[in-house]
This record gives structure tokens, C-alpha cells and sequence, in this order.
């Protein structure tokens, strides 16, 4: 039932984008992102958008009301320490109110719509080429990434029904130096945040997200078989002599 379900909201959500073309996955609507500790908040609020079919919620239109323009804000001061020029769908704000990361492309609004069938190529190469992630200092660009410099396999890379996927997570180290990124291709990369440059660059191994999704699922089914054999034991033991 539960493939099933997919299934029908996987066509009914294809039909739904071939029928209305002019309404994407998703548009830029007002965000926060707080810091790790909670300290700051970084704020993207996007242009008012003429389009009709795109509205803003009670929340967002709040959002736009407090934070007049995109930027990181402290408590209770109404004007950011410093200001930003663009928009993502995810970003990154450190501790130190100084760095923050940007996510680029639009793959975090269609990850959960996985294609049956592959990209076309040009299309690939152009998301592959692509920018992935930016590091900023005050609002002041330091360095960008490519989709390419970040994975080690792009031919690994799933596809969703509009996107080439990625990135499977990211972090703010806890020492609030580090920005820590794994891909879908199982690679895993540490980069400074002061400077954008690249610490670390490995394969994810058993740190990598979905790794530790099959170590959950092997133990589960160790412990199962387990109690299996308790039970088949405390059986054998009842019987009668």
C-alpha cells in the first residue's frame, strides 16, 4: 500500500507540473536561518513577486515585515550586521555572526520527487557545471564550488524529475571553524570557513548518512534473529522428556 501510494502521488504530482508550467516546485519566499547556538538569525527575503499564484503565508509575509532586507540580524536590533544580494533554499549561518554558506541550485525543493528515468545529458552537464556552494565573509563573496569540484562520481549521482542530487547533508562544526558537507557519491568534505578553502576530502565511509542507515538496519535485524533463537531455545528447553 505504501509503494502504492507513492506511485499515485509521484503521477499525480507529474501531471500536476505538465499542467501548470508556470508553477514550479517551489518559489523564493522569506526564510531564517538561526546560527547553531541561537544567537543570530540570517534572513533571506526575496523581491514581492508580481506573479498571483505565488503568495506568501501569514508567516512569511510577518518575516518580510520584520527584516527589511536579507542580511544577518542580532536580538532585537533592527538592522543587520551586514546584508547579502541574493536568494537559496538553504544556507548556513556560523556562530562567529561573520560566515555563512550558501546552497545553490533549486535540487532541495525536488529531492523528494525521484525521476524514473535519467536526465538528458546536456542537461546534466549544464546542472554538473553548475554552481553548489559559496562561502561569504560579512556578506562579502570568498570562494564558490561547482557541483563537479565537490563529487568524485557524477554518473552516481541520482536524478530527481528536474534535478541532478548532490548533496545528501551538511553541518556547522561544533568548533564553528569547519563547514562539513557529504555528497550523494558517498564523498566527504571539511572546509574552512574563514577561508572556503577545502580541509578534508575523503570518502564518506561509515560516516556517511545513508551508511549509517544499513548499520541501523543490519542491528535491528541482528537483534530480531536474536530473540528468534531465545525463543526457539526456551521452546526446545519447555518440551516434555
Amino acid at each position: 500500500m505504501r509503494i502504492l501510494a507513492i506511485a499515485i502521488a509521484l503521477v499525480s504530482f507529474t501531471l500536476f507540473v505538465r499542467a501548470d508550467d508556470d508553477k514550479p516546485l517551489g518559489y523564493p519566499v522569506p526564510a531564517v536561518y538561526p546560527t547553531p547556538d541561537g544567537k543570530h538569525t540570517f534572513v533571506l527575503i526575496p523581491p514581492v513577486s508580481t506573479n498571483p499564484k505565488r503568495r506568501e503565508n501569514t508567516n512569511q509575509q510577518a518575516l518580510r515585515e520584520k527584516y527589511p532586507i536579507s542580511g544577518l540580524y542580532a536580538p532585537n536590533i533592527e538592522k543587520p550586521l551586514w546584508t547579502v544580494d541574493w536568494y537559496a533554499y538553504d544556507a548556513y549561518p556560523a556562530n562567529d555572526a561573520i560566515h555563512v554558506v550558501r546552497i545553490h541550485g533549486d535540487s532541495l525543493l525536488s529531492r523528494h520527487f525521484i525521476g524514473g528515468n535519467r536526465l538528458p545529458d546536456e542537461k546534466v552537464a549544464e546542472q554538473i557545471a553548475s554552481p553548489a556552494v559559496s562561502f561569504y565573509d560579512s556578506g562579502k563573496l570568498i570562494r564558490t564550488y561547482s557541483v563537479r569540484e565537490l563529487v568524485g562520481n557524477p554518473d552516481a549521482l541520482p536524478h530527481s524529475i528536474e534535478d541532478v542530487l548532490w548533496m545528501a547533508g551538511a553541518v556547522i562544526t561544533q568548533d564553528d571553524k569547519q563547514f562539513g558537507l557529504t555528497t550523494q557519491d558517498s564523498r566527504q568534505l571539511y572546509f574552512e570557513l574563514e577561508t572556503g578553502k577545502i580541509a578534508i576530502n575523503r570518502e564518506a565511509g561509515l560516516g556517511n548518512a545513508q551508511v549509517w542507515v544499513i548499520r541501523f538496519s543490519l542491528l535491528a535485524l541482528g537483534i530480531s534473529l536474536l530473540v528468534l533463537l531465545g525463543v526457539f531455545i526456551y521452546k526446545q528447553r519447555m518440551k516434555p522428556v
